[in-house]
């Protein structure tokens, strides 16, 4: 986020790079997704404004712990995690956290593809209790790591799990909690959910 005198705008503009202001009890939704070797990782920011004026940044994302059998999985899924000796292992993270609005944040915002919308706080807190509800399916067992995501994965997936990768992450929480319907396609990628492109920033005037 961006502040310019008394108002906050979003570091992810919705169109042709226009500033996109934040007024209070309001936010921005980002799909993003950076580039890199291993094709990208795809992550939801939420940028908002309390009633008091005060801003707030948090992301949350899917990273997989891959090991044993399964380590070579995570090639091209972007997700971070280290090896582990278990045989086999697939397992699924789900953060929730606050990011720190400083020089940092916004030097990597500037490299991230993304698509953003504009939103309520409430639906901002809808975003977060459908992520805390997958943390919790994750828990149960539910969910294992597939690097291409998609339909493939869910039809690759053993009895009894569901196959995804952090770009079916975004795409199953923002269905669930009515922000958007984006694809569900044969294969997810980072670059297709965050919007397939970079948009052009404008800082405001």
């Amino acid at each position: 986020m961006l502040r310019n005198g008394n108002k906050w705008y979003s570091a992810f503009p919705l169109n042709h790079g226009q500033a996109q202001e934040i007024p209070n009890n309001s936010g921005v939704l980002a799909v993003t997704a950076n580039e890199n070797l291993f094709g990208g990782h795809a992550a939801i920011l939420l940028e908002s404004v309390d009633q008091h004026g005060d801003a707030r940044v948090r992301l949350i994302d899917l990273t997989a712990e891959i090991g044993g059998s399964q380590e070579l999985e995570r090639i091209g899924s972007g997700s971070a995690g280290s090896y582990t000796s278990n045989s086999g292992t697939n397992e699924v993270t789900i953060t929730i956290r606050d990011i720190p609005v400083n020089e940092k944040y916004f030097a990597v915002i500037e490299r991230l593809d993304f698509q953003s919308f504009v939103v309520k706080n409430a639906e901002i807190d809808s975003v977060i209790r459908e992520a805390e509800a997958f943390q919790r399916a994750v828990k149960d067992g539910k969910y294992v790591f597939r690097k291409y995501g998609g339909k493939l994965a869910k039809s690759t997936s053993s009895r009894g799990k569901v196959g995804v990768n952090c770009a079916d992450f975004c795409i199953i929480v923002l269905r669930q909690a009515k922000i958007a319907n984006l694809d569900d396609r044969l294969v997810n990628t980072p670059i297709r959910v965050a919007g397939g492109r970079r948009r052009q920033r404008k800082t405001p005037e």
